[in-house]
């Protein structure tokens, strides 16, 4: 499970560089920089990844638009990066600027998805769920 990576959209440094293209960055769900993300292409908004699995959708009907097979199509990841590969985010952590393809390997966010899967195994169901597996 991906960690939930939101980036607000005060620390994206040349978001006026980008305004021509805030259906494609902005997640409709969180508002946030959208992270992995996923497009419809019938009303033209994009969807977190992690925001679309919080919601249980199943990516045959877009959660903005509600029509029937309005197929969510998650972006091709070398191409949006080369269209985005000058966009600035600013870590929270430790102030580097950081360019939107080298977000998720950024070593700030490498930790926070590694301390989200250690405190997700660590939850009470996880480890009722391991103790129960370990018992089988």
């Amino acid at each position: 499970m991906e960690a939930k990576i939101k980036i607000p959209l005060e620390n994206i440094l040349n978001f006026d560089d980008y305004l021509d293209f805030k259906n494609l960055l902005l997640c409709n769900q969180c508002t946030m920089l959208a992270i992995e993300p996923y497009y419809c292409e019938n009303c033209k908004v994009c969807f977190c990844s992690r925001c679309l699995e919080d919601l249980s959708i199943d990516k045959t009907k877009c959660p903005a638009c509600a029509l029937e097979n309005s197929t969510l199509s998650f972006y091709n990841r070398e191409k949006f990066n080369e269209v985005f590969k000058n966009l600035k985010i600013k870590c929270e952590t430790c102030k580097d600027n950081v360019f939107y393809p080298n977000v998720i390997t950024h070593e700030c966010f490498k930790r926070l998805r590694s301390e989200e899967h250690t405190s997700e195994l660590q939850s009470p169901c996880n480890l009722v769920c391991r103790l129960l597996l370990e018992k089988k």
